[in-house]
């Protein structure tokens, strides 16, 4: 192996060790109070080394959540390609336990909802990120409706989940193994209302 190659290698290790950093210290701190010295600390590492990688916070915020949402798309996948069945109540159990697992990614997703000061390159890099989500889910349902644009019902299928694992995140009075029973109770319900409306149509 060359010098070039062991360097792009040490790179990749490095970067991977700060992302790895961040998704620790996000599942503790609400986002606004992280810092670059707190995700420095847990990594091992200086702040002024995490910029020699992450141009700043909003990049570092990206890279994890896409880091995650990628695991959670292969699992996606895997199920929609292990069976020729619509087993869309299954893949949305994986994706509630994926959000119950790795929180910190759920706490990305609505700080990117509702934060306006993004800058262009990392909008641009959660758009994507999406974008690849949504084509996976559109081409999933039009698998059983291949003669109705199931666009549509994809984006409302992806808000609804959202708007289920938000809004029931902290559930008054519960505790989070109940929390997690009731997403999963709410989202077989989901799943079942678009799976009927995606074969009844076909």
């Amino acid at each position: 192996m060359n010098f070039p190659k062991l360097k792009e290698i040490e790179r990749d290790n490095r970067k991977s060790l700060i992302i790895n950093a961040a998704e620790r210290v996000f599942t503790q701190l609400a986002f606004d109070k992280v810092t670059m010295r707190h995700i420095a600390k847990e990594a091992g590492i200086t702040a002024t080394a995490i910029y020699r990688y992450f141009t700043d916070k909003q990049c570092l915020y990206a890279e994890a959540y896409i880091r995650s949402n990628n695991r959670l798309l292969v699992r996606i996948m895997e199920e929609m390609n292990a069976s020729k069945d619509f087993r869309l109540e299954e893949i949305t159990m994986i994706i509630i336990d994926h959000f119950a697992r790795e929180e910190q990614n759920l706490k990305m997703r609505t700080h990117f909802m509702i934060d306006d000061t993004l800058n262009d390159e990392v909008l641009s890099s959660i758009n994507e990120s999406f974008r690849v989500f949504l084509i996976e889910i559109v081409n999933y349902f039009t698998r059983f409706n291949p003669d109705s644009d199931v666009r549509l019902l994809a984006r409302m299928y992806i808000a609804s989940l959202n708007g289920l694992l938000i809004t029931l995140r902290k559930y008054p009075g519960k505790n989070r193994e109940e929390i997690i029973k009731q997403m999963r109770t709410s989202g077989s319900l989901l799943a079942g209302m678009f799976k009927m409306q995606i074969l009844q149509n076909r």
